[in-house]
């Protein structure tokens, strides 16, 4: 085992780990280094070195890494900025940044919420096929019409809100979805795509 780390991160996975430690190597020289455990036999371990600073967590012999298990965090509509437009720094039509709780564009990975009643025709105007990890219309919502480029659905879409919410935007599916029309309808007005693959949709929820 190589461990790059402190005192304290060596006895963190000493007792992570348990008993399964004895006979392995440990090594400290860098206190931000990649953190390996590597299984060894029985025979005297050798030193692996490591080339690559990071400040991720991965750890090989058990197929974790801590960095992945972090999913990003979702980001909320609020309808602050000038344009409806979901990204943009400038004024006016070129605003959208400020459309969302952060004051940020969204970003591959986010998990999109709607909420309020403002600006309830947002535009979708970042990068085509973006994968965003589901759709939100939270109990505040509005009946908001989506539009703009496609998006790569990573998630599902719910409607925790009585008013009807429409998505006119096309979806690209990169799994089988599921569309909950918990609290209020949904309609998709877009082409939704699986990409030739058999991914499905289901819906839940009372709705239609």
């Amino acid at each position: 085992m190589i461990l790059r780390g402190s005192k304290f991160v060596q006895s963190y996975f000493k007792n992570l780990l348990g008993p399964q430690v004895a006979g392995r190597k440990c090594v400290s020289n860098s206190p931000n280094h990649l953190i390996h455990l590597k299984r060894v036999s029985s025979s005297p371990p050798q030193d692996i070195p490591i080339v690559k600073p990071t400040r991720n967590l991965f750890i090989p012999a058990l197929g974790l890494s801590l960095a992945a298990c972090l999913t990003a965090n979702a980001i909320t509509w609020d309808g602050g900025a000038q344009s409806n437009n979901w990204s943009g720094t400038g004024n006016g039509s070129n605003s959208g940044n400020n459309n969302w709780d952060t004051n940020t564009a969204p970003v591959a990975g986010n998990p999109l919420i709607f909420a309020g009643t403002t600006k309830l025709a947002p535009d979708n105007n970042t990068t085509a096929d973006t994968s965003y990890a589901g759709i939100t219309f939270n109990n505040t919502a509005g009946a908001f019409v989506l539009g703009g480029n496609r998006i790569t659905l990573g998630g599902d879409v719910i409607n925790n809100d009585a008013d009807l919410q429409t998505i006119n935007m096309n979806l690209l599916l990169s799994a089988t979805r599921t569309f909950n029309a918990a609290s209020g309808n949904l309609t998709v007005g877009g082409v939704i795509d699986d990409g030739a693959s058999s991914f499905g949709l289901t819906k839940t929820g009372n709705g239609c």
